[in-house]
Formats: structure tokens, C-alpha cells, sequence
């Protein structure tokens, strides 16, 4: 899996501008793939290597989210550094973001 994940983020970092994708047979194969992939992206400071919990899923900062369902209720908020102040962030299926 190491050879992999290695082979995935440099072709990833050689060429940003293409899609890329990793498959797997089974679900224990994914974990394994994106627990080393992300091994490989903090090891070279494209992730943060301290992680967060949010709802039971892990993130860093770097990481890019895509939400997959709507926000109906408003319960995602994001925080404004220039007035100290949370503020509403509009999710919509398919919004792309980054952990910062």
C-alpha cells in the first residue's frame, strides 16, 4: 500500500491540474490507502500533522472537504479573523472547501 500511496502523491503533486483516484476492493483497503496517503501528504507539509474531530471524522489543516448534502438548518458556520465573528457558510450538495 506504501508504494501506492507514494505513487499517488507525486503524481498528484507533479501534475495538479489532472483528477486523480484511488480504488479499492474493500472497505479495510480504502482505510489502508487513505491512512497512508495522508501519512504521505503530512510527512511533507501538505497536510497540518495535528488532527481535529469534527462529528467523528478526522481533518487537518490543509485538508480539502467536499460536503454531500445541503445545510438546511445553518449549522455549519465559519469564523471571520478580520471582525472576530462566526458567520453563516453556505453548503449546498458538492460545496468544495479547505481546512485552514
Amino acid at each position: 500500500m506504501q508504494v501506492v500511496a507514494t505513487d499517488y502523491v507525486e503524481k498528484r503533486l507533479s501534475e495538479p491540474q489532472k483528477s486523480s483516484l484511488l480504488l479499492a476492493s474493500t472497505r479495510a483497503q480504502c482505510q489502508e490507502l487513505n491512512f497512508a496517503v495522508r501519512e504521505q501528504l503530512k510527512n511533507r507539509g501538505l497536510i497540518g500533522k495535528q488532527e481535529f474531530s469534527v462529528n467523528g471524522q478526522s481533518f487537518s489543516i490543509g485538508d480539502r472537504i467536499i460536503f454531500l448534502k445541503k445545510d438546511r438548518d445553518k449549522q455549519i458556520k465559519t469564523f471571520d479573523s478580520t471582525f472576530s465573528q462566526e458567520k453563516d457558510f453556505l453548503v449546498k450538495n458538492g460545496t468544495e472547501t479547505n481546512c485552514f
